[in-house]
């Protein structure tokens, strides 16, 4: 008999990933099946469509039990799923998650053949019922569609920590990390380890907790003697002391990694690793934002995960790019408007110094139904479960955008994530109103003198959350404009966020900081097609107004020449710049911060409304005669900085390059890059009013992503190439539609 119950555990051994992005199969309604690797979108959507598509995307794929499955527990994840999702196992139905942004966790434990087949039915129809509830049409950026982030199983043995999603308990499950003490010469790391206890027997294991430097040095260590019952579980806290650790900050976003290890009799039973930035946030309305106890002006931007042709369905290695765009551009914090992003991105976040405001699903809709505020409390909850070991993680916008609920309903929505912190981890944030619960309250707009107050809750400090587009002109705002409108409209939505910050800086620290709306172009489903209102366009072009927030916060020097009108603009770090053509030099300027004034007396680049701005731009009379323009930026009188603008002679090929960020292209099947092709002279100069469309081709180890005809913008045009799943050339060639121009390139995926 007792052979008999031995045979019967469950087997040992350490954790397991195993990846399930590919081998899937997909069909929307009738379709037939079509094969799919994740993150997946169903549906593509065309260049400059107001067309949207909402109904039911079927997945499937077979899933084989291998020995390491055998026996042991089985957890299967989907990181997200658009929006009501429906999983079935062997044609029974193992779980779902109505709601599109958080994961999707199932024991499938016991529940496995030898040969399996998994379903998985989303719904991404307009539902009341689910965060954010607004219908499509009327929403202000895409739901999307399908299996959107990645997919895999966690196999463990019976003794194993848990995931804290699947947990569904307060302040519990897995691994939670704060920081009760942090200082550059001592920091205490609290480490809190869930762990279950599903076997029939007792269990005694050591509990060992590692924090290793970048260089796997072990930093500090704890371990505990513990013993579980049969079927019970229970949280550990341990308590590591560093001694001169290296804190975590945007300049110095040092990261260690800490080991949670089961042993027991000597055999590894389980482990996780969790990245650890060691680091502090206090907030208040006299000394603003404090880090590491050290004041901090949040220089922030919004982020919407969104793509042209594929929408929300970002692979991890485009997350990370994304990120360092945002990173060049010198924010320090953003956004992530309005809904749960992916955890890849606050990854590449934490990495390189980005702090980050996490978004519950919402925007200009409240519902009071139950069932709606119950998943609302839910959707805050997963969050900052999700999320709350990120040391980029600073501020939880655990409110519905826009949507101004009264105190009692926000006093809930505070009250879930309160229950969710633990050592004052979670700071909260949202709309303001008098008496709103949150740590941190967004600043008002007030019409009659296009300012943002924060005097609903005077005693709080402020944060502005979105600056730079609505006031100029509400869903026509002259800062929503594309390369397609041309330079001058380009540099006017550029002079608006020079206005605006101009304008914001002095209600600092009050005010903690302020976040431009938006760092990207996005989908919209209604008749703009695209909400133009980016410091980069949809395919990651930066516009002018980004190299203007660059020369703000840039640790290099910079300068960057841009024309509006009859001026040439410098956006600049340097402390003189002088001007050149051809060779000759024709004037030095120094940067000068001008008075203030009212937006309608303001004339763009007149040297007004500058004088609040780190480093106002400098401008010069553009000169008269044609030809090549130079700006060299100095700085104590060392030149460091140069740009030049050269004029383009007739069109004469297509130059072809890729944009990867620093990240190549990932041979995963899912991953895809921008490829940019631009009509240039014999020099390679961009010839700007170059018209038309390019046709994109592409063969090798990746395909064309989007629609192979794209137009042209200012003289190029950007495509997204996909690479399969073996590594290898991409070569990608470009062709002027109904011209003799053409170019090529290679990309290389890894």
């Amino acid at each position: 008999m007792l052979l008999l119950a031995l045979a019967l555990l469950p087997a040992t051994g350490p954790r397991v990933r195993i990846d399930l992005n590919q081998e899937w199969e997909f069909r929307r309604a009738s379709d037939k099946w079509s094969r799919a690797t994740l993150p997946h979108s169903p549906w593509t959507r065309p260049l400059g469509a107001d067309e949207i598509w909402q109904g039911v995307t079927e997945y499937r794929r077979g899933l084989d039990e291998t020995s390491q499955m055998r026996g042991r527990r089985v957890l299967l994840t989907l990181e997200a799923a658009m929006q009501s999702s429906e999983v079935m196992l062997n044609g029974q139905r193992v779980g779902g998650r109505q709601g599109g942004y958080l994961p999707v966790v199932i024991d499938l434990t016991g529940k496995l053949k030898p040969h399996n087949e998994i379903r998985v039915r989303v719904d991404n129809s307009n539902n009341p019922l689910i965060p954010p509830g607004k219908p499509q049409k009327e929403l202000d950026f895409m739901y999307g569609c399908g299996l959107y982030r990645n997919a895999y199983l966690t196999v463990t043995g019976p003794l194993y920590i848990t995931d804290s999603i699947l947990e569904d308990k307060p302040h519990s499950g897995g691994i939670y990390v704060t920081e009760p003490l942090v200082s550059a010469r001592r920091s205490v790391v609290r480490v809190r380890t869930h762990i279950r206890n599903s076997s029939p027997r007792p269990r005694t294991f050591r509990l060992v907790q590692l924090l290793k430097d970048r260089t796997g040095r072990i930093a500090t260590q704890s371990q505990t003697k513990e013993t579980l019952a049969a079927g019970t579980d229970t949280q550990f806290a341990q308590d590591l002391t560093v001694a001169n650790p290296k804190l975590w900050s945007p300049d110095s976003p040092y990261l260690y990694s800490l080991e949670t290890e089961i042993e027991e009799t000597g055999r590894d039973e389980d482990e996780v690793v969790t990245r650890v930035g060691i680091r502090s946030v206090e907030v208040s309305r006299e000394k603003g934002f404090l880090l590491n106890g050290r004041p901090v002006r949040l220089v922030g931007t919004n982020r919407h995960q969104d793509y042209p042709w594929i929408g929300i369905a970002l692979s991890d290695a485009a997350q990370y790019r994304d990120a360092v765009l945002i990173k060049r551009a010198g924010h320090n914090i953003v956004r992530l408007s309005h809904y749960p992003q992916s955890p890849a991105f606050l990854d590449a976040c934490d990495d390189l110094g980005i702090m980050t405001i996490p978004c519950a699903a919402g925007w200009q809709f409240m519902n009071n139904d139950p069932v709606f505020r119950a998943r609302v409390d839910q959707d805050i909850r997963e969050l900052i479960r999700r999320d709350r070991n990120h040391p980029s993680a600073v501020l939880w916008e655990t409110n519905l955008n826009e949507t101004y609920a009264p105190n009692d309903v926000a006093d809930e929505w505070n009250v879930a994530a309160k229950e969710e912190s633990l050592d004052g981890r979670i700071l909260t944030s949202g709309d303001g109103r008098k008496g709103s619960p949150w740590d941190v309250i967004y600043n008002q707009w007030r019409d009659k003198d296009m300012s943002r107050p924060q005097d609903a809750n005077p005693e709080k400090p402020g944060y502005i959350r979105e600056y730079g587009d609505y006031e100029f002109g509400g869903a026509h705002s002259s800062s929503r404009v594309r390369f397609a409108d041309g330079q001058d409209a380009l540099m006017r939505q550029a002079w608006n966020e020079v206005w605006s910050l101009n304008r914001y800086r002095p209600q600092y620290p009050w005010t903690m900081g302020a976040g431009t709306w938006v760092m990207f172009d996005h989908n919209v489903p209604w008749d703009f097609r695209i909400s133009a209102c980016g410091l980069a366009d949809l395919f990651r072009r930066p516009k002018p107004a980004y190299w203007f927030f660059a020369s703000q916060e840039a640790k290099a020097p910079m300068a960057k020449v841009e024309t509006y009108r009859d001026k040439i603009v410098v956006f600049t770090n340097c402390d003189e710049v002088a001007l050149s053509l051809d060779g000759k030099r024709l004037a030095t300027e120094r940067p000068r911060g001008g008075p203030a004034t009212a937006y309608d007396k303001a004339r763009p680049f007149d040297g007004s409304n500058t004088g609040n701005l780190a480093h106002p731009p400098v401008v010069f009379e553009r000169p008269r005669a044609d030809g090549v323009i130079r700006v060299d930026g100095f700085a104590h009188g060392r030149l460091v900085a140069s740009d030049v603008l050269r004029p383009a002679g007739k069109p004469v090929r297509l130059k072809v390059w890729e944009e990867d960020m620093g990240r190549p292209l990932q041979a995963d099947g899912a991953d895809a890059v921008f490829v940019r092709a631009a009509v240039v002279d014999g020099k390679g100069v961009i010839v700007t009013g170059a018209e038309g469309s390019i046709r994109f081709a592409a063969s090798g180890a990746g395909t064309i992503a989007g629609e192979a005809e794209v137009p042209l913008e200012m003289g190029v045009a950007s495509e997204l190439i996909r690479g399969t799943t073996r590594p290898g050339a991409i070569s990608v060639s470009a062709r002027l539609v109904g011209g003799n121009l053409a170019g090529s390139s290679v990309v290389r995926s890894r």
